[in-house]
């Protein structure tokens, strides 16, 4: 694991140790030195720090030995922000990486079903074994002083597994994704048969499956100038198109005259346009108000 404070101990140490398994009593005195000496600088360390992740420029206002990824580290990941504080409680990490993490290393065994194992087994321990839970646990203590009771919240001197984030979270969704594409072009391919039984014109079917194929090329085109990320939750884009434009092509076909003349065309576009407009933005405008939302979607 190499986000732990052992193993940080050991790199501070002066006597180059290999791991955390050669520390002696020395190294731990001679790291909580320099990490006396730089805790009235975690601040500016940690807004110094905190979005660089290469080829960082010194602090400034820092002293040069405080002002290292290693002591960043320490005082961002591992130590709680008092370290006054009684009892002191240090983070840990498992030595597990995330999916993402494995994959860019060229590790491919790291695979869903292996990462819900863990996920339960966790659950179980935690479970069996009452020292170790999965989030904050508080006593709820009722004390009796001077004739009132008095809510005392006493934390739970324990093991605490805060968070649990293994980056699967989307290749779960994703599979899910897969088999609901299929449903959708089942879908796609009712909607564009019952438009060809109801229009019994086969090229008005397919231009009606043009238009929507290009709405869709359209959104997307518009979508990717405000961002590069595109959360499977917006999968459902398609299906909406697939429906507006569908009702948009049923209400064009309804209204158009069997007499063409400018007239009638003229006629039958200005019904029909007001229409579209009025079913699309019902639609859209609810989508668009969205924006204000700080709700993130994944």
């Amino acid at each position: 694991n190499i986000w732990s404070l052992p193993n940080y101990l050991s790199c501070l140490s002066p006597n180059l140790l290999t791991n955390c398994s050669f520390l002696a009593e020395y190294d731990v005195q001679y790291a909580r030195a320099i990490i006396d000496y730089c805790r009235s600088y975690r601040r500016e360390i940690i807004d110094c720090r905190r979005n660089c992740y290469m080829d960082c420029p010194p602090c400034l206002n820092v002293p040069k030995n405080c002002s290292t990824q290693m002591i960043f580290d320490i005082f961002y990941r591992i130590l709680p922000k008092n370290l006054n504080a009684r009892p002191i409680y240090i983070n840990g990490y498992l030595p597990i990486f995330t999916s993402s993490g494995y994959r860019s290393q060229g590790f491919y065994d790291g695979t869903i079903e292996r990462y819900l194992n863990l996920q339960n087994s966790l659950r179980n321990f935690s479970m069996q074994h009452r020292k170790f839970v999965l989030k904050v646990k508080k006593f709820i203590v009722y004390h009796r002083y001077k004739q009132k009771l008095v809510r005392l919240e006493m934390p739970l001197i324990t093991d605490v597994f805060l968070g649990l984030s293994m980056d699967i979270k989307r290749d779960i969704l994703y599979d899910g994704a897969k088999r609901d594409s299929l449903l959708a072009c089942g879908a796609a391919f009712s909607v564009f048969l019952i438009v060809f039984l109801y229009s019994l014109n086969i090229f008005y079917c397919i231009t009606v499956a043009f238009v929507l194929f290009a709405s869709v090329l359209s959104a997307l085109a518009i979508y990717s100038l405000f961002t590069v990320d595109f959360p499977l939750l917006n999968l459902v884009i398609f299906v909406l198109l697939l429906a507006i434009g569908s009702d948009d092509a049923f209400v064009l076909l309804n209204s158009f005259p069997t007499d063409i003349t400018s007239r009638n065309i003229h006629k039958c576009l200005s019904h029909t346009a007001s229409a579209m407009l009025l079913t699309s933005s019902s639609t859209a405008v609810p989508f668009f108000t969205n924006i204000l939302s700080s709700v993130v979607v994944f």
